[in-house]
C-alpha cells in the first residue's frame, strides 16, 4: 500500500491502483466529496472517475494520494468505487449513492 513512484496514486502488492479524487456535489450546496477508486491501471481509474462526473481528473495530475486508512476502507468495502462527503460522519458510501457531481 505505498505510493512509491506514483504521484497521487497508490499501487497495491497485486499491481492494482487505488486513487483518491476530490469532487463537488452540486445538489448539496457545492460541498466537497472524496472518491476512492480501485482499478487495474491509472488510466482505468481516471476513466471510472470521469464516468461518475469528475471530468477535471487528469492522468498525470492527481495531488491527493489515498492514505493507508482510505485504502483499507476501499478494500474492505468490496467495491471498486466508494465516496464520502467531507462534512459527513457516515463514512464511505457505495457508488450507487453517489450524488450528481459538477
Amino acid at each position: 500500500m505505498t505510493a512509491e513512484g506514483l504521484h497521487g496514486w497508490a499501487r497495491l502488492p497485486d499491481g492494482a491502483i487505488v486513487a483518491r479524487f476530490v469532487g463537488v456535489q452540486d445538489d448539496a450546496g457545492r460541498a466537497a466529496i472524496e472518491v476512492l477508486v480501485w482499478a487495474t491501471s491509472r488510466d482505468e481509474a481516471v476513466k471510472r472517475a470521469k464516468g461518475v462526473g469528475l471530468h477535471h481528473v487528469k492522468l498525470h495530475d492527481n495531488p491527493h494520494p489515498p492514505g493507508p486508512e482510505e485504502i483499507r476502507a476501499l478494500l474492505a468495502s468490496g467495491q471498486d468505487l466508494v465516496w464520502r462527503s467531507f462534512a459527513d460522519t457516515r463514512g464511505w458510501q457505495p457508488a450507487e449513492r453517489l450524488p450528481r457531481l459538477a
